[in-house]
């Protein structure tokens, strides 16, 4: 024991002996030196360290060596750091253990941050990184217990081994386009790191980089990362949802070991290697889709994922090692990508009973594929057999036999029609059946070209109003390519028997002959030299009573109504709804033939019927529906200090404004020139000798009326 303190006691001569002469004596009375060939610092009573003049930092080794930082002994009464403009680099461990650093003021200058340099600054709540650093040594902010959050700028390109390792604070990290390398171990220990954004830039992330950062609970894997290192997210219990994009080629060992909350994962088909316990002990993992294109999955991948339930295996996978997925006994599924033969030939290691002995659900076999033709188009028709457990088909096409095959589309049904093909170009075909577990393989080769089918012609698709003269169904249609004519077919029911009711080369037809108070059911066909076309579809209609007009009173604005008499009416009911096809309600019932709808509120659409009435309150019918809104009522003359015309109109009711429009032409062409709140506008802008014509219409919000009436003007000259 006497010889071990003694070497204990040398040694520590030996230490001493090896400082800058003076420092143990004068080390806390020195307030200033150099730290740089051309540089000074200053340390002042109230604990602000600044560093002035130009160029590099000196870098510093261990506190035991021989260049430790001239304020290092003083370095518990550091507050505050000043690093001033011109300076361009912070060296390694410059500021390594002050403990009582708060604030930091890094100059646009700075290019990188040493090794160590804010080291155990275990005060430091935040740091402004500028644009101009480039680099973020290893070490450079481990054990800052309070940062909390750090924005790095487009400008770093590489984040040092243990950069931030132990940052307990740290909650948030952003990286900018521009980043290519995480470190080992980067972040190890963030335990209240919650978000990372690492962007497209990233081409390495090292191992542990994310290791133990309990409260991380999404991350994305860029495409441009091409390994997953060894331990990188282990330990991150936190951690649900894991994007992997495509471009990551392994996952390495341990890489998301012990992420005991994540829950699904889907592995892209780029990635050819899932490397020893890269999966273990992630308890909560209930599935898992491995996409084509891995090869090998490793010794105890999935060991222990006892909530694992199904697993999606790719044709790809030739070898699954020994307890890859040992103790997952909660794994009832297995989707394989190939066929039972296939699943036979993988090498499966020992310690996986829960794999071999859940349900195996195999790819389909491939169809046998028949092609012919449309007999309506022309086009390439493909036929196949159904394919036992074949949930849908994929169709692929190419114009080459041996290549270029690409995706031509999907289907559940057993046949296919290429509506795309060109007539002329000679196709080739093959079909894959699908199901949960993958594709099977491409079926035989088919070929074919559409062919020319004599054009048959479309039925018209129809509707049903009424004429206006006469309140008659009136049938309108679309034109139907090729038709010379047009037969209409009536019924009393909708499923009864229909007659020929008129052939016509137009696109509409009046029911002349439509009685009052009956339904009738109507149906077209399209007729030409070659034939005739399907029924259209049906429409029904009742001739109307009266003709029902809407316009406006001419002081209120509100809807008016008007209508014809009708023989042996005694009284009218007015229907109203908000939708044409909704629910109507009786507003009035009048021995006028006139109404006015005086509750109309602003910018509703309100529908219309009326229903005359015999002397007994018999129905005898009812009207067309029409639909109308409030309009302002317009009047005009002209201002009495300019000449030029003056519109004036009643306050609408709820209006908050009023939009103007003109156009040199009565029916057409109207723009809008002015929005108001008044209820008058002089049009100063009108030429003399120019007739022009006006409208508005009242403005609630998203509320708008119908235009007013038309009025016209023309100034002198």
């Amino acid at each position: 024991m006497k010889k071990r303190l003694l070497s204990i006691l040398l040694a520590a001569v030996m230490v001493l002996t090896m400082l800058p002469l003076g420092l143990v004596e004068t080390a806390w009375a020195a307030s200033s030196g150099t730290c740089g060939d051309k540089l000074t610092w200053s340390l002042s009573d109230d604990g602000t360290l600044t560093i002035s003049g130009t160029g590099k930092m000196k870098d510093y080794g261990d506190n035991y060596g021989m260049s430790v930082a001239p304020w290092y002994v003083g370095s518990s009464q550091v507050k505050t750091v000043i690093i001033e403009d011109g300076v361009t680099s912070i060296g390694d461990r410059a500021f390594d253990g002050c403990t009582k650093l708060t604030r930091v003021v890094i100059p646009d200058s700075v290019t990188s941050i040493g090794y160590g340099s804010f080291r155990g600054c275990y005060s430091l709540p935040s740091v402004a990184i500028p644009d101009s650093v480039t680099s973020i040594g290893d070490s450079a902010f481990a054990y800052c217990k309070v940062l909390t959050g750090i924005t790095l700028s487009g400008s770093v390109t590489s984040i040092g081994s243990c950069a931030f390792q132990s940052c307990d604070s740290l909650t948030s990290v952003t990286m900018q386009n521009g980043v290519t390398d995480i470190g080992d171990n980067a972040f190890t220990y963030c335990k209240n790191l919650t978000s990372v954004t690492i962007p497209n830039s990233v081409k390495t992330i090292g191992t542990s980089a994310f290791y133990n950062c309990a409260g991380l609970t999404r991350v994305t894997i860029p495409s441009s990362v091409t390994r997953i290192e060894q331990d990188t997210f282990k330990g991150c219990s936190g951690l649900t949802s894991v994007t992997i994009s495509a471009g990551v080629t392994s996952i390495e060992s341990g890489a998301f070991r012990d992420c005991t909350s994540l829950t699904s994962v889907t592995i892209p088909g780029s990635v050819t290697s899932i490397e020893g316990y890269a999966f273990a002990y992630c308890s909560a993992l209930t599935s898992l889709i491995i996409h084509d294109g891995t090869t090998s999955i490793g010794i105890s991948a999935f060991m222990n994922c006892t909530s694992l339930g199904s697993v999606t295996i790719p044709r790809s996978v030739t070898d699954i090692g020994g307890y890859a997925f040992g103790s997952c006994r909660s794994l009832a599924d297995v989707y394989y990508g190939g066929t039972e033969t296939d699943w036979t030939k993988i090498t499966i290691g020992n310690g996986n009973g829960n794999l071999t002995s859940a349900t195996l659900h195999c790819a389909p076999a491939a169809p046998v594929v028949r092609i012919g033709n449309s007999a309506t188009s022309g086009k390439p028709v493909l036929t196949w057999n159904a394919v036992y457990g074949a949930t849908s088909y994929r169709i692929y096409r190419s114009t080459s036999k041996g290549s270029g095959y690409s995706l031509l589309g999907t289907t559940t049904a057993t046949s296919y029609t290429n509506t795309g093909a060109k007539a002329g170009t000679t196709y080739y075909y093959r079909v894959k059946a699908c199901n949960d577990a993958g594709l099977s393989p491409y079926s035989n080769i088919v070929s074919g070209q559409s062919k020319s089918v004599a054009p048959k012609l479309s039925a018209p698709v129809v509707k049903i109003g009424h004429s206006a003269s006469s309140g008659k169904p009136m049938l309108t249609w679309n034109a139907v390519s090729s038709a010379t004519s047009y037969k209409v077919y009536r019924a009393t029911s909708q499923n009864g028997t229909y007659s020929l009711l008129g052939t016509v080369t137009a696109t509409s037809y009046t029911n002349t002959g439509a009685k009052a108070g009956t339904t009738y059911y109507y149906k077209v066909k399209a007729v030409n030299s070659a034939g005739e076309s399907a029924y259209s579809n049906v429409v029904s209609g009742r001739a109307t009573v009266t003709t029902l007009t809407m316009g406006h009173s001419s002081t209120s604005g509100k809807p008016q109504l008007t209508w014809k008499a009708v023989s042996g009416a005694t009284s009218y009911k007015v229907y109203r709804a908000t939708t044409k096809n909704g629910a109507y309600s009786v507003i009035n019932t009048t021995k006028a033939r006139t109404y006015t709808n005086t509750g109309a509120a602003l910018g509703t659409t309100y529908y219309y019927k009326v229903e005359a009435l015999n002397a007994a309150g018999k129905s005898m019918g009812f009207s067309a529906v029409v639909d109308g809104k409030v309009a302002p009522v317009l009047a005009v003359g002209y201002s009495s200090v300019s000449g030029k015309p003056q519109l004036t109109w009643k306050a609408v009711p709820g209006a908050t404004e009023y939009q103007v429009y003109r156009s040199t032409q009565q029916n057409s062409g109207y723009s809008k020139i002015n929005t108001t709140t008044a209820t008058s506008y002089v049009n100063t802008g009108a030429k003399a000798g120019t007739t022009y014509y006006y409208r508005i219409v009242a403005v609630k919000g998203t509320a708008v009326s119908d235009f007013s009436n038309i009025v016209s003007a023309r100034p002198g000259k």
